[in-house]
């Protein structure tokens, strides 16, 4: 999987905020999208296989996750330089991007981020009503 790259000038000679084309975003967008396919195949294979995942694994997926987040944001920055542009040439939305966005946050909370104990209990205790505790 390549890194989605695009550059958004903040600031061009006129002092304008310069923005890529509905045309560039909706090409860079089919490209984020087969690139989060692509990656969410390389996280079956390697996490959720049978051997449990090694820790260069959880690295790369941490830095997938970390650059498939900042392109999203990248897409979503062009868009609102285009006056909030809610729909793309390819028709992709806004809200689609957005929802995507949000799914590869959760996935990076899920492995990668700090979770109190009390609130991974009471997600324990909600799934697993039967059971003590979380070991």
């Amino acid at each position: 999987m390549k890194q989605l790259i695009f550059t958004i000038d903040p600031e061009q000679e006129s002092g304008r905020l310069a923005a890529p084309t509905s045309e560039q975003l909706a090409h860079h967008a089919d490209k984020w999208f087969l690139d989060i396919r692509e990656f969410r195949a390389w996280e079956d294979a390697r996490l959720f296989g049978d051997a449990p995942p090694t820790p260069l694994h959880t690295r790369i997926h941490r830095y997938q996750l970390s650059a498939l987040m900042t392109d999203g944001e990248m897409l979503l920055l062009g868009m609102a330089l285009n006056r909030d542009l809610d729909c793309l040439s390819n028709g992709l939305t806004q809200h689609s991007i957005e929802a995507a966005q949000r799914c590869l946050r959760l996935t990076f909370l899920d492995w990668h981020g700090d979770i109190p104990k009390e609130r991974r209990q009471a997600l324990f205790d909600a799934i697993f009503p039967d059971t003590q505790s979380v070991a």
